[in-house]
């Protein structure tokens, strides 16, 4: 009988803003001692939404006719017009888009962390917080972002400190978004993997790959999981001259050694970064495939999974077979195509619980995939 009122409390609760009722009793319905984590990926102001987001792009309808501007963003007719004018005219309508993805993926998982008795420990964003790295965008994921009520673990993406590289003035682009992420990873107890020294006296060097890791525990400390964020990709290399010079430097030997230093193996270990493509894919699968057959691994039951955003249309759950382990493989999801994943990190159970979500104005979120990570062999 308590179950039932248990059960049916819940479902009172979430009726209405998340659905379908069964998944959303699953996702709510929790023992108080679970870890809670948020994933996502592409704040990414400014760029427009995807064309799945059908909402979105009806928001900027007008703003698009208006300019002949078509479905993706570029201008139809550019007779007469100069570069700069054309860029305006597109960028007033990808703001529409951009602002109100943004605002409703918030809004998506506010309601969320309203309805949880069991608050989210962490929101992990994996990469591309801004566009181009410009003030403007900056600011807005600072006052829109980090004004949550939810600790944010950020990572950087390859348009916050790769493309605009030598593409913007004296490089202030990346290095703006590079000396914040310093700046907050230490305002927040992050280590990242960086140097820092003086050129001449005058420059300031950093040399790393930036990347950390963090323990994230339930109150009791009895529930844990090792978050690791690698940013861009692991195989990111680039000098960046600006104000201050920037040695990026690939994060795959930090990786090992932060492997190596986890002293719980066993621990749910969750490796985050932006653009899984297929050549860092390959190398990272080598990596872990070396080092989940040490022997000091053999008798550990190692549950590893790997965490990535970039392509704006997925949001999916699979496995991939290393060294003779399935390894999930997740698309964590866009706010231009706002999609996020959830985790609940179970107290009772060697388990890990994912949720797809789907955010959507004025509608309820629909949790589109309910799945029990696994980690069987194979």
């Amino acid at each position: 009988m308590f179950a039932l009122l248990v059960h049916l409390s819940v479902l009172s609760l979430v009726q209405g803003s998340f659905l379908p009722a069964d998944k959303a009793v699953r996702l709510f319905q929790h023992d108080a001692n679970d870890l809670i984590v948020l994933f996502l990926g592409d704040t990414q102001y400014h760029f427009p939404c995807t064309r799945f987001n059908t909402d979105c792009k009806q928001r900027s309808k007008d703003c698009r006719e208006r300019n002949g501007i078509d479905i993706n963003s570029h201008m139809i007719n550019k007779t007469g017009l100069t570069g700069d004018a054309i860029h305006r005219l597109e960028q007033e309508c990808i703001k529409i888009e951009s602002n109100f993805a943004n605002e409703v993926q918030r809004k998506s998982i506010f309601d969320l962390n309203r309805n949880l008795s069991n608050k989210p420990a962490a929101m992990v964003i994996n990469g591309d917080l801004t566009n181009y790295g410009l003030l403007e965008q900056l600011d807005l994921f600072k006052d829109e972002w980090l004004t949550m009520p939810i600790p944010i673990l950020p990572g950087l993406g390859n348009h916050d400190y790769e493309n605009n590289v030598n593409d913007c003035v004296a490089n202030q682009c990346a290095n703006r978004m590079l000396y914040w992420f310093v700046k907050y990873a230490r305002d927040h107890g992050l280590k990242l993997d960086y140097e820092k020294s003086q050129e001449f006296l005058i420059k300031s060097v950093y040399r790393g790959s930036f990347a950390y890791a963090k323990d994230l525990c339930n109150k009791k400390g009895d529930v844990c999981v090792h978050l690791i964020q690698l940013n861009n990709r692991p195989d990111y290399v680039r000098h960046i001259r600006a104000v201050s010079d920037w040695d990026v430097q690939g994060s795959y030997q930090w990786l090992l050694r932060d492997l190596n230093s986890i002293r719980n193996r066993s621990q749910p270990i969750f490796i985050n970064l932006h653009n899984h493509s297929p050549q860092a894919g390959d190398r990272l699968r080598a990596l872990l495939e070396n080092w989940i057959e040490q022997p000091e691994n053999e008798s550990v039951n190692l549950r590893i999974a790997v965490l990535y955003a970039h392509w704006h249309d997925e949001h999916s759950i699979g496995d991939k077979c290393i060294a003779g382990y399935n390894i999930p493989h997740i698309f964590v999801g866009s706010v231009p195509n706002n999609r996020y994943t959830v985790m609940k990190f179970s107290s009772n159970a060697d388990s890990v619980e994912a949720f797809l979500l789907s955010s959507r104005h004025n509608l309820p979120t629909q949790i589109t995939q309910n799945a029990n990570l696994s980690w069987n062999r194979c």
